[in-house]
């Protein structure tokens, strides 16, 4: 993601699974689309989502009171 793609850029992933590709995305400045038929992934994912946002949130707080 971050070879092939630049800050802003959107990243699709037809394949969501878990959102391992959506978090490095978020991670890396990257807008995600996401497609999962399963909804057990798709809520596992959305899991992730929000737990990375904290984590982010966090840091930015931390690094730019």
């Amino acid at each position: 993601i971050k070879m092939l793609s630049w800050k802003g850029a959107v990243v699709l992933d037809p394949f969501n699974g878990a959102g391992t590709t959506g978090v490095a995305c978020k991670l890396l400045g990257r807008s995600y689309i996401g497609i999962e038929l399963s909804e057990t992934y798709y809520n596992i994912s959305l899991s992730r989502f929000k737990k990375t946002d904290k984590i982010l949130r966090r840091q930015k707080y931390r690094l730019f009171p």
